[in-house]
């Protein structure tokens, strides 16, 4: 059975905006923490 906790496991969490601030960033990672995302992507403009 696939649950919500599984379906997470699988989710790349990405953050494609390379102007995300830091506050944006935090809030990107802490979400992607809460739902135990796979991996997480950023895009670094620099």
């Amino acid at each position: 059975m696939l649950t919500r906790k599984r379906l997470a496991k699988m989710i790349v969490h990405s953050m494609l905006n390379p102007t995300l601030n830091d506050k944006e960033l935090e809030e990107g990672w802490k979400l992607a923490y809460w739902y135990k995302a796979a991996f997480i992507y950023r895009i670094n403009s620099k």
